[in-house]
């Protein structure tokens, strides 16, 4: 068995380019570039095929760009664009992994361990992961690798999964796909080392003369990797901006690039099982200034209908004082499960159609008439109830239910109905009928090892003995006392 760390690295080439696509998917088929700086000093830095085709090459003028292909569009797009495609990359690389780190400015990549257990294979996996990232509005390369770096490399040159044969994969690359400073890559060509090849077979001597940059480099050009991934922490807060090369005084047209803005939102935040609890909204207004307006739904929803009325509403009642050039938009998540189900009480409302249904009373009726009265009769935000802290036992007394988990699990034989049920239980100091049963609850123990125990847990009330937690291990198909409720 190949217990080697994986790393997968998704990559998004042309990132300002494609930052601007998923804000306006409109321009995806037209001959499109974009352009940094202002005056003599703009170029073209990003072009779409279609430009290239027409012939726009990347450092040529603006002024360059439109005599040689009058139909060309010409954008620029700003960082905060740029920097809420990077942060949907991450949040799609954290719907994977726990273990995630951003590398370069147009990549992310995450540790693979026990991950396996979700995909059969590596080109299964990186073919999930290049599935919801184009949910995400996105085109990526993926590339996996014993490395990170090495993962960054395949994915640029589109060689895929590597994992095992780098040094193979990466010798006939041009030493440019290491990515070495600009000094020393022009140091190398100048010696006619082109090939990341030539650069694995050079002696052991290279950093005397080249220095360390040079000695790591060819370590990476050999399939060996030295880079420690260094986590990051999960978004606590989510952005979306969109800038417009024109004004907006109407709030058909701003509802209608918010709506846009909400759903990619809500999706970002659905990767990190979290909904909108709060929408934040600043208007970049025109010439200069920043219209603030927030919107705060009756209870967290991921409807994006009610979650753009609330929006649209919140705008009309505090409209911009000029016209709109550009705008972002923050939202703040929550557990789309905010309350834990009772075991043996009446069924909990789904939290996501809960959600849902008092947005849509919120748009009714205003979010401050939407919720339940309290005990002095006035308006709360309406959340359902939390299992109560104690019950009442046989005798009268109060009783507070814990698990008291087993350090060793009890082996014991269960009988089971037709349906599939316990029904009986005998063995590791336990016998007698089963009167309820809850479950099954399906489990996968160990997940981030190569060899994941997937089972199921039940609760069930024995006669005359109590409340217990059963584990049914689906691979050894034997049963085991787990936890005690007393």
């Amino acid at each position: 068995m190949d217990t080697t760390t994986k790393y997968a690295c998704a990559l998004i080439p042309g990132l300002p380019l494609q930052a601007l696509r998923r804000v306006q998917p409109e321009v995806g088929d037209c001959p499109l570039a974009i352009v940094h700086g202002h005056g003599s000093k703009a170029l073209i830095v990003n072009a779409s095929r279609a430009a290239l085709q027409a012939g726009i090459f990347l450092g040529m003028s603006p002024v360059q760009a439109k005599s040689i292909a009058p139909a060309v569009i010409l954008r620029s797009v700003s960082e905060r664009m740029i920097d809420s495609a990077r942060q949907a990359l991450i949040d799609v690389a954290f719907s994977f992994s726990p273990n995630v780190m951003p590398l370069g400015g147009d990549s992310v990549v995450l540790d693979m361990t026990g991950l396996f257990s979700m995909c059969p294979s590596p080109h299964s996996f990186a073919a999930a992961i290049e599935a919801t990232i184009t949910k995400a509005g996105l085109m990526a390369r993926i590339g996996i690798a014993n490395g990170p770096r090495l993962a960054r490399v395949a994915a640029k040159a589109g060689l895929g999964v590597i994992s095992g044969q780098e040094a193979t994969a990466i010798a006939n690359l041009p030493v440019s796909a290491l990515e070495p400073s600009e000094k020393l890559l022009q140091t190398l060509i100048s010696l006619g080392i082109t090939s990341v090849g030539q650069l694995a077979s050079l002696g052991s001597g290279i950093g005397d003369r080249l220095g360390l940059e040079a000695v790591n480099l060819q370590i990476l050009a050999r399939g060996k990797d030295v880079l420690v991934l260094d986590p990051i922490a999960p978004n606590k807060t989510f952005q979306e901006a969109v800038d417009l090369e024109w004004t907006i005084d109407r709030i058909e047209q701003l509802s209608f690039l918010m709506s846009a803005s909400i759903e990619r939102l809500v999706l970002r935040l659905d990767s990190h099982n979290l909904v909108p609890s709060i929408l934040i909204v600043s208007l970049n207004l025109e010439p200069v200034g920043e219209h603030i307006v927030s919107a705060h739904p009756a209870a967290p929803t991921a409807d994006i209908r009610s979650l753009s009325n609330l929006v649209r509403r919140a705008i009309e009642k505090d409209p911009p004082p000029a016209p709109v050039l550009g705008f972002s938009l923050q939202a703040e998540g929550a557990p789309a499960i905010p309350v834990q189900g009772d075991l043996f009480g009446v069924p909990m409302p789904n939290p996501r159609e809960l959600g849902a249904l008092l947005g849509r009373l919120a748009v009714l009726a205003g979010a401050d008439s939407v919720g339940a009265p309290d005990d002095d009769g006035a308006i709360v935000p309406f959340a359902p109830r939390r299992l109560p802290q104690s019950r009442p036992s046989l005798g009268q007394r109060p009783m507070i239910l814990a698990a008291r988990r087993l350090a060793e699990l009890p082996k014991v034989q269960v009988s089971l109905k037709q349906d599939g049920r316990p029904s009986y239980v005998y063995g590791g100091g336990l016998s007698g009928p089963i009167n309820r049963a809850a479950g099954p609850w399906g489990v996968e123990r160990e997940w981030w090892t190569e060899q994941p125990v997937k089972g199921a847990n039940w609760d069930v009330e024995v006669a005359q003995h109590g409340v217990y937690r059963l584990w049914h291990d689906f691979i050894s198909d034997q049963w085991f006392i787990e936890s005690i409720w007393d």
